[in-house]
């Protein structure tokens, strides 16, 4: 793809794909990653993020998996943007024991989680009924809770007195 006798750079093909993937038009986004693949650009995390985000609202957790594999290969490290995308990815999809798995992978690696992949463990803990474990890591986290999290946590009450 030219644009007025100029070759697009990197920045220019990640703020395409980041764009496509978002709006849901992954199909664009792939052509992007064709012309980049046949280029001498190299995808970076920004590129396989933006992909790896799509596929996990969209519910194609095995496609996301996919992704997250081959940038580890290439020796791109995750950054807590990809970490996140893949908890509540795999949050939404009820694979929760890979929700505690990628958490303490995320962590053991030096990067802090954010309020989403604490508040996904702490619904993953709830959810298998370890509630103590969801208050020591909500305690642990130092996050003020949202709304989601209080009712988590008001659920959590609930089961306990029941």
């Amino acid at each position: 793809m030219k644009i007025n006798g100029y070759m697009p750079d990197l920045i220019t093909y990640n703020a395409l794909i980041n764009c496509f993937c978002k709006f849901g038009m992954l199909h664009r986004a792939f052509g992007y990653l064709n012309e980049m693949g046949s280029s001498s650009l190299k995808l970076n995390i920004v590129t396989y993020s933006s992909f790896i985000d799509s596929f996990c609202k969209e519910g194609m957790m095995q496609k996301a998996n996919y992704f997250f594999v081959d940038l580890r290969i290439r020796g791109l490290g995750p950054n807590e943007f990809t970490y996140t995308c893949l908890i509540d990815g795999n949050f939404k999809a009820r694979n929760l024991q890979e929700v505690a798995k990628l958490f303490e992978e995320m962590v053991g690696n030096g990067i802090s989680p954010d309020k989403v992949a604490y508040t996904s463990l702490m619904h993953d803990y709830l959810k298998r009924g370890k509630l103590e474990e969801a208050f020591i890591l909500r305690d642990k986290s130092g996050l003020e809770l949202d709304l989601h999290a209080y009712i988590l946590r008001f659920g959590a009450y609930v089961l306990v007195k029941i």
